[in-house]
């Protein structure tokens, strides 16, 4: 197991996500944007109980990160290409997954059973 001390030192190193945002003079949704472009070299956050914290050392890096992002128009346009790539993925999948249907054959013996009159 860890050393207790070593967590505790770890621990308070971290930044709140608000705070982090707050120096930064990011929003939210800015810098999920920002994230999501997967750029270069990009920290990451930590998640404790559910909380997003993000390391000091880290900071001046996301700054640099946040400084380098080409902006909201250029990350929509990754994403719909994104998203037509997807689409065309699949529509290409669903063309090879398709087969012709089974022509079903009829079984003259069936045909004969029911086509008899019944003898009483």
């Amino acid at each position: 197991m860890s050393d207790p001390s070593c967590v505790v030192s770890d621990l308070d190193a971290l930044a709140p996500n608000k705070v982090v945002l707050w120096r930064l003079g990011a929003s939210r949704t800015h810098l999920w944007r920002v994230l999501k472009s997967k750029p270069k070299n990009c920290p990451s956050p930590m998640i404790v109980r559910g909380r997003v914290f993000w390391r000091e050392r880290d900071v001046e890096a996301l700054r640099m990160i946040l400084d380098q992002f080409e902006g909201r128009p250029n990350f929509e346009k990754e994403q719909q290409a994104e998203r037509c790539f997807r689409k065309a993925e699949e529509e290409k999948r669903k063309l090879l997954d398709e087969r012709p249907p089974r022509k079903r054959r009829t079984d003259k013996r069936q045909l004969d059973l029911f086509s008899t009159p019944l003898n009483s």
